[in-house]
């Protein structure tokens, strides 16, 4: 049995206390990490989706105030004032709250779309100049797959800063062209070309009803601008396409079957012949 005098044995007990109260730490954010993701897998919620760091995040920030307390606690048994230990870590966090703006800026960017929630992964939305989906939501930053196949990082904070445009969310999508008709086309043939158009769109299955416009809108430099506008009730972009490109076709027979043409930017110019000096000459003397 070993046997340590006061000078020794104090000294070797505070260490054994300082490290016992370190691993009761680690311990507790090691345990709010299991929780967590314990908790992610029972509910099948996606690992990378709002909610999933959303429960990541509370967990953290509630085993950082239990982390807290220990320390205060380990600090008291250990000889420290309380008082001086909340002014150390006062002082320290300002320290790095200044050393880190921007990373905390981010962090609460990611804090307040994780409660509001105005997009999820999956879905397409803008931000500022940038247009994707959304592939991972991260407490720094957000990961967007654009249309071409880049990954876009875009800072929190400037998520929290921009307007985001969620075309996920959209309950309907609106459809908007024109078709430009060549002047040559008869007016009784291009009323029965934009009735035959409303009847199509009318009668299509995704075609919102009620909602669609086919007008004569303007007489363009090169054509007869005929506004289409209408609505698809479809639940994603790949739909969209389909259905789009199903009510275009539609609209290429319906013309071919008319017998009407569609138009192309044309110029017609003019050159203005320059009179020569001898024909000038001879036209005064004439």
């Amino acid at each position: 049995m070993l046997r340590f005098s006061a000078p020794v044995y104090v000294p070797l007990i505070s260490f054994y206390s300082l490290l016992s109260y370190i691993a009761m730490v680690w311990v507790t954010w090691s345990a709010a990490q299991a929780i967590a993701e314990t908790i992610i897998g029972s509910g099948r919620l996606n690992t990378r989706s709002i909610d999933g760091q959303l429960v990541r995040l509370t967990l953290r920030l509630i085993a950082v105030f239990v982390a807290l307390g220990i320390i205060i606690e380990g600090a008291s048994r250990l000889g420290l004032p309380a008082y001086s230990v909340l002014t150390g870590l006062g002082i320290g966090g300002v320290a790095v709250a200044l050393a880190a703006r921007e990373s905390l800026a981010n962090v609460m960017g990611a804090f307040i779309v994780m409660i509001e929630k105005p997009f999820r992964v999956g879905h397409w939305i803008r931000v500022g100049d940038i247009e994707g989906t959304v592939e991972d939501i991260g407490f720094r930053s957000m990961r967007l797959r654009t249309f071409y196949d880049s990954l876009v990082t875009v800072p929190s904070s400037t998520i929290l800063e921009s307007t985001v445009d969620n075309m996920g969310e959209r309950r309907y999508r609106q459809v908007k062209t024109t078709l430009a008709l060549t002047y040559d086309t008869p007016p009784a043939r291009l009323s029965q070309f934009i009735e035959a158009v409303r009847g199509l769109i009318e009668t299509h299955p995704a075609s919102l009803k009620g909602t669609y416009h086919v007008v004569l809108h303007d007489f363009g430099e090169s054509s007869l601008d005929v506004l289409l506008s209408f609505f698809l009730d479809v639940p994603d972009r790949s739909s969209e396409l389909q259905q789009r490109e199903d009510i275009l076709m539609r609209i290429l027979e319906c013309a071919d079957r008319l017998g009407v043409s569609f138009a192309f930017p044309t110029r017609l110019i003019r050159f203005a012949q320059e009179d020569k000096p001898d024909d000038l000459a001879a036209a005064r003397t004439g």
